[in-house]
């Protein structure tokens, strides 16, 4: 089942972007559906910092060793990453397409994640 959310998700980005009318992204920009993938790890790993009640400092140090974590994972450096965000920010109309993703894909992880699977809670289908 899970597969299935994960796929109508990878169709709807490809159809966010892949019909519109394409502006050229500059050289050493993230392109978009990265981009999507890389704001939707780091907003869910706000949330999951955030979650841990930590003092200020320590959820900070926290946070920013486990945000290198995710640009190695997702091997872009901090610096291509703020450089690109910036670009999107001066192009709404793009950031606005790649926030809706994110935040599609934001409730997607969230309903998965709370929704037992029928073998985990003992049902049946």
């Amino acid at each position: 089942m899970k597969n299935v959310f994960w796929s109508l998700g990878g169709l709807f980005l490809i159809s966010l972007f892949g019909c519109s009318n394409k502006e050229e992204i500059p050289a050493g920009i993230v392109e978009p559906q990265r981009m999507i993938s890389i704001l939707t790890d780091i907003h869910q790993l706000e949330t999951e910092v955030a979650s841990l009640k930590l003092t200020y400092d320590s959820s900070t140090a926290l946070y920013k060793q486990q945000q290198q974590l995710l640009f190695d994972k997702h091997n872009v450096s901090d610096s291509v990453y703020t450089h690109s965000f910036e670009y999107y920010l001066e192009h709404v109309e793009m950031l606005d397409k790649i926030y809706a993703a994110v935040v599609d894909s934001l409730s997607l992880r969230r309903n998965m994640g709370t929704r037992k699977e029928p073998e985990e809670s003992g049902e049946s289908l």
